[in-house]
């Protein structure tokens, strides 16, 4: 970081408004974004985002499907996902929804995650409150670890089924779709 900033240093004394063509005051505030960046004192807006996710299953094993929602830090939608994911449980569609959810941001180079689950069993077994004793949620829990790694940060928050509208929307989305398939 500290080469960083010598060489940031080094660009703001060449480089000025008239040589990019642009407004004064739109330089300064650029260089005062990047000075606090690499100073620690700024996050990196934009791979900082909230995803809201949801899974969903009819009769519970049933027809499954999985909604997700990539806001950014402002909460400007990114990027939004339905997939079925055929015959399964609640409970493992709110894996796999989180999975796939895992999988869209390290596309997108994403480092800064907050999700957002309606699903209490995920939210508290992901934060080491509930462990998980079905077999087969065992396997998915243990994808969700591996794949943790490759983040700067991942907070998993349990919300209210309202505050999770659209993810639940898109996933009931993926099961009509199919149906009528």
């Amino acid at each position: 970081m500290q080469s960083d900033q010598k060489i940031w240093q080094k660009i703001k004394k060449i480089v000025d408004a008239q040589k990019l063509n642009i407004k004064a005051d739109e330089w300064e505030r650029f260089c005062d974004l990047i000075d606090q960046y690499l100073h620690g004192k700024a996050e990196n807006p934009s791979k900082k985002v909230i995803i809201h996710i949801d899974g969903a299953a009819r009769n519970n094993p049933g027809p499954a499907g999985i909604g997700i929602v990539i806001l950014n830090a402002e909460g400007n939608t990114l990027r939004e996902h339905h997939e079925y994911i055929g015959e399964e449980t609640n409970n493992i569609a709110e894996y796999r929804a989180l999975l796939k959810a895992l999988h869209l941001a390290g596309e997108m180079d994403l480092d800064d995650l907050v999700v957002r689950t309606d699903s209490e069993l995920l939210a508290k077994q992901m934060n080491g409150t509930y462990r998980v004793k079905n077999i087969n949620l065992l396997n998915l829990y243990f994808q969700v670890q591996e794949k943790k790694a490759s983040f700067a940060r991942l907070v998993i928050e349990q919300v209210p089924r309202q505050d999770n509208r659209r993810a639940d929307m898109l996933a009931n989305l993926a099961i009509d779709a199919a149906q009528m398939a």
